[in-house]
């Protein structure tokens, strides 16, 4: 325990009902007390896989209960050193079988690509052959390229007409760009008309609101003048009495023209029909 011996193996037997082996060990009382817990752990080791095996006590949590005399504790066995060194074996082949299987086909590839290059009628030494002609007639002026980099004149008939298509891409961005800021401003003019669109469709809604209480108050006017028509002219008559009978009076008999002798008067009975 922690590096030091502190007990011996009293006892070792073999349990026939569990088929397993036990134990009986004895513990320094001071290191038992102190260190001994029920969640203390037995570890059975052999160092470096030779020699005889020894009990290895790690000693439990400072909470943990005090482990009481005849306590049954489990112990398992510490793999040895050699199975350590055949786990290390099986990983290190998973990880280098593939990588020489991948070093192979690239070999294999590589070797393919070279017997491909030194046929003499392989696609490769085709194209091959094929750039050697292209570069053969540049060479010589033959084709468009070559006149271009064999005659001078060309050659600039050709600058000209770069600077000339670098200008008209010039020209170009800066009608895109002028395109643009007028697609921006028509947007922009596009919007306000639609507000003021909206504004005069929500007038017209609330005109159209008003039409039906302004058709009623019409209606209602339209419905009463028959009878302040006739009221007009019952108040007509009434005036036309008044004025006869005022002619009849000897008071004012003499100021006021009698009927048919001047002037044509209308009767209240025509005016407006009966």
């Amino acid at each position: 325990m922690l590096g030091t011996v502190v007990g011996s193996v009293q006892d070792i037997w073999v349990d026939k009902a569990e088929r397993r082996m036990q134990a009986r060990v004895s513990v320094r009382s001071d290191f038992a007390e102190m260190f001994v817990k029920k969640d203390s752990v037995a570890l059975l080791r052999r160092p470096f896989g030779i020699g005889d095996t020894y009990v290895e006590i790690r000693g439990g949590s400072a909470g943990a209960e005090r482990m009481p005399p005849q306590y049954a504790m489990e112990a398992t066995a510490e793999g040895a050193p050699t199975e350590s060194l055949e786990k290390t074996i099986v990983q290190v082949r998973d990880e280098l079988v593939p990588g020489i299987q991948e070093a192979r086909r690239g070999v294999q590839e590589f070797t393919a690509l070279a017997a491909e290059l030194r046929r003499p009628d392989s696609n490769l030494q085709e194209a091959f052959a094929r750039l050697n002609r292209i570069f053969g007639d540049v060479e010589k002026g033959q084709g468009l390229a070559g006149k271009v980099l064999s005659d001078p004149d060309m050659a600039a008939e050709v600058q000209k007409t770069m600077n000339g298509l670098n200008a008209s891409l010039t020209e170009a961005q800066a009608v895109l760009q002028d395109l643009r800021k007028t697609t921006t401003t028509v947007a922009g003019q596009s919007q306000q008309s639609l507000e003021q669109f909206q504004v005069i469709l929500r007038d017209i809604q609330k005109t159209t609101a008003a039409m039906p209480q302004t058709v009623k108050s019409i209606n209602q006017t339209t419905e009463a003048m028959p009878a302040m028509v006739l009221q007009m002219q019952e108040t007509l008559r009434q005036i036309q009495r008044l004025v006869e009978g005022a002619q009849r009076s000897w008071l004012l008999r003499g100021t006021i023209e009698r009927e048919g002798t001047g002037g044509v008067r209308i009767r209240p009975e025509d005016v407006g029909g009966r």
